[in-house]
């Protein structure tokens, strides 16, 4: 040492050339694992999740039967393809558009007919050939069929539509003793489409449908997002305003045209308090936004009050569940049954 002080440039360099230890071994554990055992580990995983699927029986296509009853294809879905007045659509662009679909070919996608007033576009047609790696094949769960075109349950469904379209201006709130609700069960207990009350009017039929208010709490409440909160009071569609209530309106919309009534909106946001507003939210929302949304209230709630009796990390001091599960919790509404 000659008594120099050095410099902090190669105080710096000398510490960066020191060695840290030895370079990680193949044999140095993950957690309980070697990187090779946690390599098998996660390939059987993969594998048997993906074996189970393989061996389970897909269920078979089932279909209402309208598209071979009718060969004019009155009852299947046509819109932007060719339509005369009526509203008929052409036959030979009919099947042209299914041999487009019989052939998966992305390529031929841009050869689907079109009618000559169309501007709108089909929504990605193309998903049905989609594989997602997440959870079961789309065509391995099944749905039953919608009920043919000329029964008695399709003119049912029909009038039930026609009557919520007459009734999205009417608040929730005030269904009961509205005339038009007085008037709507009684048309649909008449056509035997089942007994309502003010209360149950146009819900579901599944487990909770029938409970509790018209709108979800989950649509009135703030959502916590990271540090923002979102207010739940949209710009909605102002009430009073029709559209396709001609015969020459709903043939261009068959075509796929250009809508030629403009949608008025409130200029103050409110909350959604009937179907009008409802209709708006499922019409602009992305596809899992209802349910993203009520799952960051739920687990704004608290742990004590959402989390599952099994969640293993449920009364740890330590730790919670942030990447295990894919959230910090693992809530009642997403338990197995037993």
């Amino acid at each position: 040492m000659d008594g120099r002080i050095p410099s902090r440039r190669s105080v710096i360099a000398a510490v960066m050339a020191a060695p840290f230890g030895a370079p990680a071994q193949a044999t140095d554990f993950v957690g309980p694992l070697t990187p090779q055992q946690r390599q098998r580990r996660v390939f059987e995983s993969r594998r048997d999740a993906a074996q189970a699927e393989f061996d389970s029986n897909p269920p078979a296509p089932m279909t209402n039967g309208d598209e071979d009853r009718y060969p004019d294809r009155r009852a299947s879905f046509s819109k932007t393809l060719p339509h005369n007045q009526l509203g008929e659509v052409d036959p030979d662009a009919y099947r042209q558009w299914l041999a487009i679909l019989l052939s998966g070919d992305p390529a031929r996608f841009a050869e689907a007919p079109r009618d000559r007033e169309a501007v709108e576009r089909l929504n990605n047609p193309q998903a049905t050939y989609a594989i997602d790696l997440v959870g079961p094949d789309a065509t391995a769960l099944s749905l039953p069929p919608p009920p043919p075109f000329a029964s008695q349950q399709a003119a049912a469904e029909m009038a039930e539509l026609y009557w919520l379209a007459l009734m999205r201006d009417v608040a929730f709130r005030e269904y009961a003793g509205h005339p038009l609700t007085t008037a709507a069960i009684g048309d649909l207990r008449a056509i035997g489409f089942g007994e309502f009350t003010p209360a149950t009017l146009f819900r579901g039929e599944t487990a909770g449908d029938r409970r509790g208010p018209f709108v979800s709490q989950f649509l009135l409440r703030d959502i916590p997002y990271g540090l923002k909160t979102v207010d739940q009071r949209f710009r909605v569609p102002t009430r009073g305003q029709s559209f396709l209530t001609t015969f020459d309106a709903w043939v261009a919309c068959q075509r796929g045209a250009r809508a030629q009534s403009q949608l008025r909106f409130d200029d103050e946001p409110r909350y959604i308090a009937s179907y009008r507003e409802l209709v708006e939210f499922v019409h602009r929302d992305f596809s899992f936004q209802a349910f993203m949304d009520a799952a960051l209230i739920i687990l704004s709630i608290g742990d004590d009050a959402v989390l599952s009796p099994t969640n293993p990390y449920r009364g740890s001091h330590s730790e919670f569940g942030d990447i295990t599960f894919g959230s910090k919790t693992f809530c009642r509404c997403w338990r197995k049954p037993r």
